[in-house]
């Protein structure tokens, strides 16, 4: 067997939680002999692959290419959905633009979703999220559960808090990306007032440094304890684990948010958004938060700091493994190579069908003719705003030039 893991172009240079999924998932099932290549490219070459499994609907543009591209060459389509809720809006667009961007990805996500032979989400939670977002469904669908590597639970957590000076087990832990998404705002608020360090793992990219920023000037405003550590290697950010009392995600949103799987297996107390599928994993050995309420994320740390570490929690998880992970996808992949063994000509046996495809492909066309005149109409507005400043520039400059011809006139006389 051959699978083609597909993923989004940029997830080697902003690594996340989509990437660990795919690449791990990738290497367990080449352990049970399947040959499982992972690519970011937009028009990989599909000839000799028995399935394409793809990742991520919230950044669906990537997705929605990679599933007309497998669905004209009629490789079977397994999709992992990583889908919540929408992402947050980029304030950059105005709001017709941004009612435009947001059309255009529903139907893309409408699209994939309908096309893929098989759907793998890592919870029911966001299995029921889905169902309640699309109409569409594909015949099968097997919920995955994610894994996490018995790496993290071989940290050296007196080595972390040597290096950086840091309690043990007495510090707040964040592991992730600096970004509106993952809420670290809040949470530097939250934890302002408990009298113990924060320390962030993560990297500020460029798009989001003025997030970065904010967060930087609110906890100096606050006069807090927050470390900010953009980049560690693995090995550190495992003895982190090792080391925090709690880590905290408080995420607006997220799908599982491996970190939090991560920090439970290194020992540490969790705090997680309710706003995700991870309780169907830590239940009630973990604490959950509201990531719109300080308050409510204050009164979760508080609670997870004052309880013991016992070992509980990294026991319970040590059972979702990546191998676990790999045989489940296989079976799928089996089972949907089966059935269009069974009906070769059956191309369009997809929860989505001819009509529905074509109506959609229709909407999104006129989508991108609609951007297409947005920005057209954008760059009719700067040009003009452009020639309309050259002119009043000009006219200053005769301006200039009158007014030393007279200072001229009146020194002379």
């Amino acid at each position: 067997m051959r699978v083609l893991f597909q993923i989004r172009p940029d997830h080697a240079e902003q690594s996340g939680g989509d990437t660990v999924h795919a690449k791990r998932t990738a290497e367990e099932l080449r352990t049970l002999g399947v040959e499982a290549d992972v690519s970011g490219a937009l028009a990989p070459d599909l000839t000799g692959y028995d399935v394409v499994h793809l990742f991520n609907t919230e950044t669906v543009e990537p997705t929605f290419r990679h599933t007309l591209r497998a669905r004209a060459a009629g490789t079977p389509i397994v999709l992992t959905p990583i889908f919540w809720r929408p992402p947050l809006e980029d304030e950059s667009f105005d709001e017709r633009d941004r009612a435009n961007l947001r059309r255009r990805d529903w139907v893309m996500r409408r699209v994939a979703i309908g096309l893929a032979d098989a759907l793998l989400p890592p919870s029911h939670a966001e299995l029921d999220v889905i169902s309640s977002t699309f109409d569409v469904r594909p015949r099968t669908v097997e919920v995955m559960r994610v894994g996490v590597d018995e790496d993290f639970a071989r940290g050296d957590g007196r080595l972390f808090c040597a290096r950086h000076v840091l309690p043990l087990r007495g510090f707040v832990l964040c592991v992730g990306r600096l970004e509106e998404r993952k809420n670290q705002l809040r949470l530097i608020e939250a934890c302002a007032p408990l009298g113990v360090p924060l320390v962030l793992i993560g990297a500020a990219y460029e798009d989001r440094i003025g997030y970065a920023t904010a967060c930087r000037e609110l906890a100096q405003r606050l006069g807090s304890d927050v470390r900010f550590l953009t980049y560690l290697p693995f090995e550190d950010v495992i003895d982190a684990y090792a080391a925090a009392g709690v880590h905290a995600l408080p995420s607006i949103w997220e799908t599982i948010g491996l970190a939090s799987l991560e920090a439970a297996r290194g020992g540490c107390n969790v705090v997680s958004t309710r706003n995700c599928g991870v309780g169907e994993y830590l239940e009630d050995l973990a604490w959950y938060c509201d990531p719109e309420s300080v308050g409510s994320i204050r009164d979760a740390v508080v609670a997870a700091l004052a309880a013991p570490h016992d070992g509980r929690l990294a026991d319970h998880v040590a059972g979702f493994t990546w191998r676990r992970a790999a045989e489940r996808a296989h079976a799928v992949y089996d089972r949907v190579m089966s059935e269009r063994n069974m009906e070769p000509d059956a191309n369009w046996r997809a929860a989505l069908t001819p009509d529905q495809y074509i109506e959609h492909l229709e909407s999104l066309i006129q989508l991108q003719l609609e951007t297409i005149a947005l920005r057209d109409g954008h760059y009719a507005n700067v040009r003009a705003q452009a020639e309309s400043a050259t002119e009043y520039a000009k006219s200053l400059e005769v301006e200039r030039e009158r007014l030393e011809g007279e200072l001229s006139r009146l020194r002379g006389e």
